[in-house]
This record gives structure tokens, sequence and C-alpha cells, in this order.
């Protein structure tokens, strides 16, 4: 078969979901940042935006855009530097709705 060749594959939407939190769940055990600081006053472990970029294979505008659609919020710790809850990058992993 030739690997440079489009080719067109037939799957219901359950296949194509499945297949979908497969890939999730292969990226979620993959990942293994550690939190930079504990920071928050509920002692919640923070992520900077370097690391949340990374773990998401996004830009720093896409987590700008998600802010602004309150699909992932960051918490300010200083004038000009945002962190991001690792609880709730968690949940935006577990929520089945395309980013």
């Amino acid at each position: 078969m030739d690997l440079k060749s489009n080719q067109i594959f037939m799957v219901s939407g359950d296949q194509l979901r499945d297949l979908a939190k497969c890939i999730v769940e292969e990226m979620q055990s993959g990942m293994s940042v550690e939190p930079i600081k504990k920071n928050t006053s509920e002692g919640e472990n923070l992520l900077s935006v370097n690391e949340v970029c990374k773990m998401f294979h996004v830009s720093k505008p896409t987590l700008w855009r998600w802010e602004k659609s309150g699909r992932l919020m960051p918490v300010r710790v200083s004038d000009k530097v945002l962190r991001y809850k690792l609880s709730d990058i968690e949940k935006v992993l577990s929520n089945d709705k395309p980013l």
C-alpha cells in the first residue's frame, strides 16, 4: 500500500467517537508534565502557559481564545503572569466535546 495515497474509510459516528476517546486517553497517559508550583489559596497545582500549550499542542493565541470563550480560564498570579489549574485542564481533557 502506498502511504502517500489518499484513502477514504467509512466509519459510524460511534466508531469515530470511540477512536477520539482512545486518542485522548493515549495523550493523557503520555503526559507527564509536573506542575510548577502550588500557588492558589486552595493549594491547587498550577501550570504555565507554555506547559499548557505543550499539553494540548496549541498556540498561545488558542489559549487566549479558550479563555474568551470560557473553555479554560487562567489564574492571574501577577500583572503579567498567568497559570492554569491542573484540575481545570483535567476537566477539559475529560470533556467529550471537541476542543
